[in-house]
């Protein structure tokens, strides 16, 4: 397991002990039943349509490049990512290296009526728990950081509570492990976990072994229109987007210029030049 990883299980354990005890499961079981109705969307929209599917993200903070942007105003970001046209919107609650919160999760819930993410570092139910109980529609699970037995119980236990999965691999070896059981949505992270380094290569690699019936994400290093085009050509379904959203000052014209260029260039079909691109350098 990488070093970062390692370093995140450590944090995680001790998390999930004092979250345990602060909220037990029994708490947060009866804020969940005392809801109006599972929030079992996710899947839904992924697979609806044949429009590329924006996955656009709440991330204040990154172990690569630190903080992201001081612009705490939730509900303008959320109602820049809907006016875009996201599919859904991913939400870290990763305290340690992101700034993410259950909170912040909640928060963005009560301002939208798209599906929500959970995105985070999940290795027990507890978590999932707390997620849904904030309003998650879906829960992301990282093949790199769970074995085969905890990852399909992990799997089992969101089905359970009415959520939705975004599975996540790094490697021909986390898909294989990952299709043992087959998950409708699989999602293809581009970030080397050692390094911090990302390569769209892994996604364009990967992309020839992943199942025509799977709905497939390509997660982190997408930043303009020119990666937009290889991963739509590769035969992707959308894109999970953080940073270039959450360092611009335009999220909506460049989730609408993302979507126009994936549609044009989708699994190599069409050579037409569009969308917005954005150098996140630039706030």
């Amino acid at each position: 397991m990488f070093s970062f990883l390692r370093k995140i299980l450590a944090l995680k354990k001790q998390e999930v002990a004092e979250g345990m005890e602060a909220i037990p499961l029994k708490i947060l079981e009866k804020q969940i039943a005392s809801q109006a109705a599972a929030p079992n969307r996710f899947q839904k929209v992924m697979e609806g349509g044949s429009d590329c599917k924006i996955i656009a993200e709440i991330k204040y903070a990154s172990p690569s490049r630190g903080r992201l942007t001081a612009d705490y105003d939730l509900k303008s970001r959320v109602s820049e990512y809907e006016r875009g046209g996201a599919t859904a919107i991913s939400v870290l609650t990763e305290r340690y290296y992101f700034d993410g919160s259950y909170q912040k999760l909640a928060q963005v819930k009560e301002q939208t009526t798209l599906p929500v993410l959970q995105k985070d570092f999940i290795i027990h139910p507890w978590q999932i728990y707390r997620g849904r109980a904030a309003g998650a529609s879906a829960v992301l699970l990282i093949a790199a950081l769970l074995d085969d037995r905890q990852l399909q119980a992990l799997y089992y236990e969101a089905q359970q509570l009415g959520m939705d999965c975004l599975v996540e691999v790094h490697d021909e070896r986390e898909l294989d492990k990952v299709m043992k059981f087959s998950p409708p949505l699989v999602g293809v992270n581009n970030r080397n976990l050692s390094s911090f380094t990302v390569d769209l290569d892994t996604c364009i690699r990967l992309a020839k072994r992943l199942p025509e019936e799977t709905v497939t994400i390509a997660e982190s290093g997408v930043k303009n229109s020119a990666d937009i085009k290889r991963i739509a050509a590769a035969g992707y379904d959308g894109v999970l987007v953080g940073e270039v959203l959450m360092t611009c000052s335009r999220p909506a014209a460049i989730i609408k210029g993302f979507k126009d260029t994936f549609d044009r260039y989708r699994n190599g079909k069409r050579s037409v030049p569009g969308g917005e691109t954005c150098d996140p350098s630039v706030g």
